[in-house]
């Protein structure tokens, strides 16, 4: 399957869920985890950790919101296999090329998340995108206590992650 090049996270993958070949693998997964979105989230940030890419800056933020609307959800489960699916979809529009970008510049530097999030929102780069992603990631710490959390939203201060 052949992404063409659109201005669109949507439209990308608008043309994953329309490929024939793709649409009759996608099968309803039954996830056994207590925490399921812990699992998802850790693989969504292993992947944005080594590319950096706009698209997965989306995904890992999109799974810190579906954590707080799950409960209120009334199938809980097939929403977590749709939105696994949408992960999946996400993953296939993200050149593989682009894995090398980040891979180096993620260190933990000892920044504390009061001085990561007012930087977020005092920088002259403050989009919503950054905004988000440093919040997303100080929820997730808050959650797991995991340093990589904290090392992501310190290097979306240090370099913004690209528009694409």
């Amino acid at each position: 399957m052949q992404i063409e090049p659109v201005n669109s996270i949507d439209g990308r993958l608008l043309q994953v869920y329309a490929c024939k070949a793709i649409a009759t693998q996608w099968k309803p997964i039954r996830i056994s985890h207590p925490d399921p979105l812990a699992k998802i989230t850790a693989l969504i940030m292993e992947l944005f950790r080594q590319s950096q890419h706009f698209t997965l800056l989306h995904a890992l933020t999109s799974c810190a919101a579906l954590r707080h609307v799950l409960p209120y959800l009334k199938t809980p489960q097939q929403e977590l296999s749709r939105y696994w699916h949408s992960v999946c979809a996400a993953f296939l529009t993200v050149h593989p090329s682009r894995f090398e970008t980040g891979r180096d510049s993620i260190v933990t530097d000892g920044a504390n998340w009061e001085d990561l999030l007012m930087q977020a929102a005092a920088s002259e780069e403050a989009t919503e995108h950054r905004i988000k992603l440093i919040y997303s990631c100080w929820l997730e710490f808050q959650r797991s206590h995991r340093e990589e959390y904290r090392a992501l939203a310190s290097r979306e201060i240090r370099r913004a992650s690209p528009f694409v």
